[in-house]
C-alpha cells in the first residue's frame, strides 16, 4: 500500500504568492464613470388603436389584433409590454400587434390607463 500524503493547512502555507491586489488602494485610480442621467419621461401622444378578435385561419385559435390608427406608437415596445403585463405571446405583423388569445378587454384596459383611446369589438 502506498503512504498517504500528508495535507498542509492553506493558511500556514508560504508557497503561495502574496495577492496582488493587496497593493491596490483607491487613491492612485482614477474615477470610475458617473451615472448617466435618466433621460426625462415624457407622456406619450395619445393614439387611436382598434381592438378585435379573429379566428379565421389560425386553425381556431383566438388572437387579439390592435390597430394603430393615429400617432407614432413604437409597437415593437408596446407588444413587448403588452405581452408581459397579460403573460401571453404575440408578435407584430404588418404594423399590426397580435396577441394570443381573447385579451380585448385587459388590453383595453390597459390602453386606457396609458392615456390611449381605444375602439372596436370589445365585448
Amino acid at each position: 500500500m502506498a503512504a498517504k500524503k500528508q495535507k498542509h493547512p492553506l493558511q500556514d502555507s508560504a508557497e503561495f504568492a502574496p495577492n496582488p491586489f493587496d497593493a491596490l488602494s483607491g487613491t492612485g485610480l482614477p474615477a470610475g464613470p458617473t451615472d448617466p442621467e435618466p433621460p426625462g419621461q415624457r407622456a406619450p401622444a395619445a393614439a387611436d388603436f382598434i381592438v378585435h378578435r379573429e379566428r379565421q385561419g389560425r386553425g381556431g385559435k383566438e388572437v387579439t389584433l390592435l390597430t394603430c390608427k393615429s400617432g407614432s406608437e413604437d409597437l415593437q415596445l408596446l407588444a413587448r409590454t403588452l405581452r408581459r403585463h397579460l403573460g401571453t405571446g404575440g408578435t407584430v405583423r404588418d404594423d399590426v400587434i397580435e396577441l394570443q388569445g381573447d385579451q380585448r378587454q385587459p388590453v383595453a384596459t390597459y390602453l386606457r390607463a396609458a392615456g390611449h383611446r381605444v375602439r372596436g369589438d370589445l365585448q
